[in-house]
């Protein structure tokens, strides 16, 4: 006669059930949880966060990597340590408090993955639509490079992402038209985003009758530096002086008065 038990429920079953068992926890805690990493941690030396200097050095998961039924989120363990980031995390006006601010959805092993070895970066924004525009300069303008490539992080940042020189936009722009960019760097100076903001406000499309002085007549076709002299940033741009004396010299020494378009149009002297 068959038995209608299952083989796994027998005795002898049971009792390699939990064998198994405890050799499983046996060599779980004898590896030190090491059979559940999805790979080592870094090792790169830096500040020390939590007592110590590399994730390396985290000897517990529990430090990073919350219980599925704890309330805490992988981010929340993260400023446990990270306290610097915690308080930037407050002022948007730092990187991360403009992230966060920017990119409700966004969590800390975005751009900054772990387990990819001793040597792996920890800050990698690839395959991350980062929110540049957060940090004051949008990406709208700067959808591709001169080749036809996608730009990527590492062309305007290539000493770090929490550095840029202005040194980028030239050795950029000066593949694009090298005497225009030249003669506009000797314009309005070195600093590109004191004026730039990516959205491109002062270029090539740059409509002049927005403001309150027209450039119409003689003065449609004079050119930014004769009016927006030294100009170094956009509120140098907004205060130039828009009355007539401020570039014109008055030929009748003051005798006709200073309402100079009494008898003037833009469309010349004479008549």
């Amino acid at each position: 006669m068959k038995s209608n038990k299952l083989g796994c429920l027998t005795g002898s079953g049971i009792v390699a059930m939990f064998i198994t068992l405890f050799l499983l926890v046996g060599i779980a805690l004898a590896s030190g949880s090491q059979m559940f990493s999805a790979g080592s941690l870094n090792t790169e030396p830096g500040q020390v966060y939590g007592g110590v200097y590399s994730h390396a050095q985290i000897e517990e998961c529990s430090a990073c990597h919350a219980a599925p039924w704890s309330t805490d989120s992988m981010a929340d363990r993260c400023v446990v340590c990270h306290t610097d980031v915690a308080a930037e995390m407050s002022d948007i006006t730092k990187l991360h408090g403009a992230i966060f601010q920017n990119g409700e959805n966004f969590s800390c092993r975005d751009c900054h993955p772990e387990h990819r070895g001793a040597d792996g970066l920890l800050t990698d924004t690839s395959g991350v639509l980062f929110p540049h525009d957060a940090l004051g300069y949008s990406m709208n303008g700067h959808q591709g490079k001169e080749d036809g490539n996608e730009f990527t992080c590492v062309d305007c940042h290539p000493d770090g992402l929490s550095t840029f020189t202005t040194q980028t936009c030239l050795n950029c722009h000066d593949q694009i038209d090298i005497a225009y960019t030249q003669s506009h760097f000797l314009s309005f100076g070195p600093d590109c985003l004191a004026c730039h903001d990516g959205v491109d406000k002062f270029g090539n499309d740059f409509n002049h009758s927005i403001f309150l002085f027209n450039l119409a007549g003689k003065h449609e076709g004079v050119t930014c530096t004769k009016c927006h002299l030294d100009a170094r940033t956009v509120l140098d741009l907004k205060s130039t002086p828009q009355e007539c004396a401020s570039c014109h010299t008055d030929e009748h020494d003051g005798r006709f008065g200073k309402d100079c378009a009494g008898c003037h149009a833009v469309e010349g002297w004479k008549p």
